[in-house]
């Protein structure tokens, strides 16, 4: 409540102060007091004062009167463009009458004729179709207005008007060919670069699975090796258990009754360990069988 009471004061306050100065314009010319005015001037603005003498609809014909001699000795003035003839996108003039008219084509063919469908285009106003066009959506920026006077200068690529109607169907079949034959060679175009694309597909694929087979053989030859080499370490190992097999089974001659005695002695400890182990084993299958 207190914000409402707040503007509505505020509002009062703007209302009367308005009104005191009409007031006292009213009071001091019934006063006699014309001379003084509390109020606004009839020709200035609220934003920025100026002379109503400057405003008006009459233009002032003397201000800014610049020749073009002082003009083009200015350090910025930019001169136009020459103009150049832009290449015609079709296979026949004739063609250009069988096109649609927001088709890039038509507009190609329509640079140098200012018709309602471009006029926007051609004036260089800040909208989308005009900044695709002519290039450039700054107001302040001459590029627009250069862009819109070499539109215009260039020349049309249409063909004149024919009266004759046997001439017009003439034309007529010849646009129509011209457009079949450019309608194929696009046509061939993109089948030979469908073509050359699955080409280098097919290609890339037959590489990938050649290095793909070329890694497997590689990998196959060098699992290869590994086994022969683990079959020969465990060759070698055996071997080797082999010799110690047979120098402990023989038997010294030198030794006598001593050194047989002591070979007796040594087996019987190794059966005792075996056994012991054996035992082991047994009882720990049963208590692992017992806690599942």
């Amino acid at each position: 409540m207190a914000r409402k009471k707040n503007s509505q004061c505020r509002k009062s306050v703007k209302k009367r102060a308005g009104g005191a100065g009409k007031n006292g314009d009213a009071g001091a010319a019934a006063n006699g007091n014309t001379g003084i005015t509390t109020g606004r001037p009839s020709g200035t603005s609220k934003k920025g004062g100026g002379n109503p003498s400057d405003a008006g609809p009459i233009p002032n014909l003397f201000w800014g009167a610049v020749s073009m001699d002082e003009l083009r000795a200015s350090p910025r003035f930019v001169g136009l463009p020459e103009c150049t003839q832009p290449q015609t996108p079709l296979p026949c003039p004739a063609a250009a009458r069988y096109l649609r008219q927001d088709s890039p084509e038509w507009r190609q063919l329509h640079t140098g004729i200012l018709t309602t469908g471009i006029l926007k285009e051609a004036l260089g106003l800040r909208e989308p179709m005009a900044a695709r066009v002519v290039g450039g959506r700054k107001e302040s920026c001459h590029s627009p207005l250069l862009a819109a006077f070499q539109h215009l200068q260039q020349p049309p690529l249409l063909p004149p008007p024919l009266r004759d109607t046997k001439q017009e169907a003439t034309w007529r079949r010849r646009a129509v060919r011209g457009l079949l034959r450019f309608a194929l060679q696009r046509q061939k175009l993109l089948e030979q670069q469908q073509v050359q694309h699955r080409c280098q597909q097919q290609v890339q694929r037959h590489g990938q699975e050649q290095r793909g087979l070329e890694r497997q053989s590689h990998g196959q030859e060098g699992q290869e090796q590994r086994q022969q080499q683990q079959q020969q370490q465990e060759g070698h190992q055996g071997q080797d258990l082999d010799a110690a097999v047979d120098a402990d089974a023989e038997p010294e001659s030198e030794s006598g009754a001593e050194g047989q005695w002591a070979d007796h002695h040594a087996q019987l400890f190794l059966f005792f360990l075996t056994f012991q182990w054996l035992l082991e084993t047994v009882f720990s299958i049963r208590w692992r069988g017992r806690d599942r």
